[in-house]
């Protein structure tokens, strides 16, 4: 299990406050993508697959690296990172800040246009 980046909490939070009812159904998504990145472990899903030129919208990025956040209405980027935490290592999930959002509609996404 991946512990989401305090930023990324941070702007999730902010984000969900402007939803309303649907607020739910993207922390759900976003839950299901930390317990399981890849969604191939049972109970699968489809909220994420590789991202092919990460370096168009991430410094740094490398091929390899970004995995692209798939809901039906949402729309991210994000790492996998490990951290230390008191010495223990820690495994994050950090949704990339884009042009400074982390999180975009599918409309908005500016890999999409």
């Amino acid at each position: 299990m991946y512990e989401l980046d305090p930023e990324s909490v941070e702007e999730l939070d902010h984000l969900c406050e402007t939803l309303g009812s649907k607020a739910e159904q993207l922390k759900r998504a976003v839950g299901r993508v930390c317990a399981d990145p890849s969604g191939q472990r049972n109970p699968r899903h489809s909220f994420t697959k590789k991202f092919r030129s990460p370096w168009n919208y991430a410094a740094g990025a490398k091929k390899d690296d970004v995995t692209e956040f798939t809901t039906n209405q949402w729309r991210g980027l994000f790492r996998l990172l490990e951290d230390e935490n008191d010495g223990k290592p820690v495994r994050m999930l950090a949704f990339l800040a884009i042009k400074g959002r982390r999180f975009f509609t599918v409309k908005d996404c500016p890999w999409h246009k």
